[in-house]
């Protein structure tokens, strides 16, 4: 059984199906989806999140968690 590393990082881009793209403070980014479609119908860009990447393949990754706190503000 393989572990899984996790990461924190945000949301840079929202892609069709349920995926989006993550950047990582070292800037390195991933395609990462959403466990649940309903969760990543929610993301928006510059959203903090924290995923879940398996060592094998360092490129694709699995949302596990959203940062509440790190949500963009909205205009008012």
């Amino acid at each position: 059984m393989e572990r899984l590393i996790r990461f924190d990082g945000k949301v840079v881009a929202v892609l069709p199906d349920g995926r989006y793209r993550v950047r990582f403070s070292n800037d390195h980014e991933i395609t990462s989806d959403a466990a649940r479609p309903a969760e990543a119908a929610r993301l928006e860009i510059g959203e903090g999140i924290t995923v879940e990447i398996s060592p094998v393949d360092m490129t694709t990754g699995r949302l596990v968690f959203m940062h509440a706190e790190d949500k963009p503000a909205e205009d008012k």
